[in-house]
């Protein structure tokens, strides 16, 4: 009687509730109610265990994706290729940055002489300068290109205001990066494209003066103002420009990836593996440098001659990204630097926070004004660096463009 009663026990401990079968039922609708990215995520997660036990894992480019990817942000149209493009550049400069780095000689009198060696005695010594200087320029225009890009999809309110930061930032940095390396040659157009960006310190109050002494390290340009350059372009900008990439790639994926239109539809949604756009990134990378060494071989940049401080040329005229600033200063120090520079920063600061809606998507109407105002922006950037270059003659006088043309490539 107790083995029956004990069996009867079991049985009843054994017997399967109708609302357990209902609560696992409704687990298993919310698992299967989650997002794609999400259960990818979950493998990728997986996977990444499995290679540390040993077993085959993703790749390394892996970790830069989601494991899968919609159709519509492998097409030029969502991204314009300048995300891309910027790690492209990045990966270039890094590259030969450093392999230039070893034959560099940062002090006044030795920057000259270690560029001038690397330009006529080190084996393609002039075409890995080239490279160097173009995928810098090249940079800068990617990261215009960026920016124009973000403020036209609108993917800068709610949530991703503070990766949209990020990416100011980062612009910055990489302005004082092309800037510093500009001025290291220490040929007659770096050393009076230095003397004119350290002026420009003199318009800008409080900050401006103890700016410029701590870059220059004394009164007049020398061996510690090269030094302070060296230090920044090799070693300070990049780390922080590669802290604030690395911010900036983390809140992408935070946000789940780029910013989907409401309007789009499901052929547009759908997902396919990261392999494709690790392809397309891949291909990218070869064009890049594929035109670089081209235009490298095609077109070498000059060195120029020693800077000769007692004779400055007529007109002094700075970087060509300076230029712009250097014209409308020609105008007024104060209405023509502090105060467009000033208007400049906080419209694209604070815009964003007056064009959000509260869906984290920005108002149509809004996001069509700051587009207008971003374009108009670099428009006039472009025309004042233009005028800038090509438009001046001696004492900064206006000159026919034909002329300036023929000087500016002279």
């Amino acid at each position: 009687m107790k083995r029956n009663a004990g069996n009867v026990d079991k049985a009843k401990e054994c017997a399967v509730q109708p609302g357990a079968v209902q609560d696992t039922d409704t687990r298993r609708g919310l698992g299967d109610s989650r997002s794609t990215e999400g259960v990818g995520d979950r493998q990728g997660s997986a996977a990444a265990g499995a290679t540390m036990t040993g077993k085959p894992g993703r790749g390394f480019f892996a970790h830069l994706h989601f494991p899968s990817v919609s159709v519509r942000s492998l097409r030029f149209k969502a991204t314009w290729g300048a995300g891309v493009l910027l790690i492209v550049c990045f990966v270039i400069l890094a590259g030969s940055g450093i392999l230039l780095a070893f034959a560099y000689q940062p002090d006044f009198q030795g920057a000259y002489e270690s560029v001038w060696e690397i330009t006529f005695n080190y084996p393609y010594g002039r075409l890995l300068r080239s490279v160097h200087y173009l995928a810098g320029n090249l940079f800068f225009l990617a990261s215009l290109l960026h920016l124009l890009r973000v403020i036209w999809a609108g993917a800068y309110s709610g949530a991703r205001y503070r990766n949209y930061v990020y990416g100011l930032a980062l612009l910055v940095i990489g302005f004082g990066a092309l800037a510093t390396g500009y001025f290291l040659p220490m040929s007659e157009i770096s050393y009076w494209a230095l003397v004119v960006g350290t002026r420009f310190l003199d318009y800008f109050p409080v900050v401006g003066l103890p700016v410029k002494r701590l870059l220059m390290g004394g009164e007049e340009i020398g061996d510690a103002t090269v030094v302070r350059l060296y230090v920044l372009h090799l070693t300070i900008l990049p780390l922080v420009f590669i802290g604030f990439a690395s911010l900036h790639l983390w809140r992408i994926r935070k946000d789940q990836g780029l910013l989907k239109p409401i309007s789009l539809g499901p052929e547009e949604l759908r997902k396919v593996s990261y392999t494709f756009a690790v392809r397309r990134e891949w291909m990218v990378f070869l064009l890049v440098v594929i035109a670089l060494l081209s235009w490298a071989l095609a077109s070498p940049v000059e060195l120029g001659p020693r800077p000769a401080p007692a004779y400055p040329p007529n007109p002094v005229k700075a970087a060509w990204f300076f230029v712009a600033l250097q014209e409308t200063l020609s105008y007024s120090a104060f209405w023509g630097g502090v105060v467009p520079l000033g208007v400049v920063a906080a419209v694209f600061l604070l815009f964003p926070l007056f064009a959000g809606g509260r869906d984290g998507y920005p108002l149509l109407a809004r996001r069509k004004v700051f587009s207008a105002v971003a374009l108009a922006t670099l428009l006039a950037y472009a025309a004042f660096t233009l005028l800038g270059l090509c438009c001046r003659g001696p004492n900064w006088s206006f000159t026919m463009p034909s002329l300036g043309v023929q000087l500016l490539l002279w």
